[in-house]
Formats: structure tokens, sequence, C-alpha cells
């Protein structure tokens, strides 16, 4: 048993997503250059470039000019914002490659034998891509120590349907149908290297999402039938963020 820890999770009921308006045409290197030479950008520091960068691929994606960037007066400041918190806050105390396969290996295990149990479901696989889109999200929430689905002012991955579609495709509007489990509980990073504990560890994720109807319905579902699991750890505060992708296709 896993003491002093403790759960919260949400789910991602399963919906359907189509496509909406037509990809925004790309900034002309003009528009770029004034971007840059709004904030300075050949004398700032490597980690302030890296957010100046993140900031204009977001502000790009959003409005068809700086212009009509800088007349939303709110909008750059908070993307801003939000891009320094993603080059600025260290996810700190990351595990190594054998560590989470450890832990994921034994949650893939745990959900497909619930599956088979409850009924003879068809066995989930794992898609490397949703792999990535979970990681995406237990990065984010880790970084912003938050538990949530979407992402603010990131918009090609401010949900979970645009970030499948963006690392299947690299478009954010294709069309998925999804479910999504997102948790967080606490973690001894002294006890990583305790393969028993990580096991401990999936288990404990998996038993919150089991006893809850919502995510156990994702996890259920028959339509189902490709998976993605990853986690994210702040040593600093004695967590780990997780995140279940689901998807038809």
């Amino acid at each position: 048993m896993i003491r002093n820890s403790v759960l919260f999770f949400i789910l991602f009921p399963l919906i359907s997503f189509g496509q909406s308006s037509k990809k925004p045409k790309p900034w002309s290197d003009k528009m770029k250059t004034a971007f840059y030479d709004k904030y300075n950008y050949e004398e700032k520091s490597e980690n302030d470039k890296k957010v100046i960068d993140c900031a204009l691929d977001k502000a790009s994606h959003k409005f068809p000019s700086l212009k009509q960037a800088e007349n939303d007066v709110k909008y750059l400041p908070k993307i801003l914002e939000a891009c320094s918190l993603s080059v600025h806050i260290p996810i700190t105390g990351q595990l190594t490659k054998e560590q989470e396969e450890i832990i994921y290996n034994e949650m893939l295990y745990l959900v497909n034998t619930f599956r088979y149990q409850s009924g003879g479901t068809q066995i989930l696989k794992t898609d490397p891509d949703l792999v990535k889109a979970a990681k995406i999200q237990s990065n984010y929430m880790a970084v912003t120590n938050m538990l949530n689905h979407n992402q603010s002012g990131n918009i090609p991955y401010s949900t979970v349907s645009r970030r499948v579609s963006m690392v299947k495709t690299g478009d954010y509007k294709s069309i998925y149908s999804i479910g999504e489990n997102v948790t967080y509980t606490g973690f001894d990073s002294e006890e990583a290297n305790n393969p028993k504990y990580l096991m401990e560890i999936a288990s404990e994720l998996f038993e919150a999402w089991k006893a809850s109807k919502g995510h156990r319905e994702n996890i259920l579902t028959r339509e189902f039938k490709h998976f993605g699991f990853a986690v994210t750890i702040r040593k600093d505060l004695e967590l780990i963020y997780a995140t279940q992708v689901f998807t038809e296709q």
C-alpha cells in the first residue's frame, strides 16, 4: 500500500470532433521580424529567446498578422506568461525510460485485464502517438501544477483532440473520437528505483480511475482500440501527474 499520497482526478468524456475553419496563412518573414523586434529578441538570454519563439508560434496560429495580435491587448501578455511557464519552470527529477516503462506496462496490463474481465472487451493496443499526446499533457500539468484537460493559450495543443491531431498529422483540426483521463498523486522520488513501488503507483492511479464512473467508462468503451499513457513527476512538490488517452482509430 502506498501511504501519505493525495489523489485527484477528472475525466474527459467520449466526444467527436470535426474540422472547423481553414488553416491560418503562415506569417511572412517581415511579420516575424517585426514580432522579434517588438521584444528585442537579439538582446535576450537564450531562455528568453525560447519564450519569444514560443509566443510567436502561438500568435501566428491565432492571428493572421502581428497588427491584429497587438490589437487584442490581453492575448500577447497572456501567451508570454504561458510560454514563460513552460520554459522557465523546471520539471525536476524525471524518471528514466526504464522506470516509465515499468509504470506504463503495469497500467496497460491493468487496463486490458479489466476490459477482459468486464465482458471480453477488445484489448487496447499501444499507440506511440497517443503516448506522446499523453506525455505532452502530463508535462503541462506538472509545469503549471494544475490538473487540466486544456492548455491555456497553447492553441495547437489546447485540447486532447488537437494534441492527438498535432502529433499524428501536424494539423490540429483533424477528426478523432477521443477519451482522456487525467490525475495526480503523491510520489516518493527516493523509491523511484524500486520496481515494486512503481507498479504500486500504476495500480493506485488505475484503481482511482476504475472507481470513478466516468473514468471507468472511458477505460471500458468498446469502440476504443488504441491507448496511450504517460506520467511526469514534480520532485520539488513530490507529485506525479498522469494522463490516459483513448481513440477509436
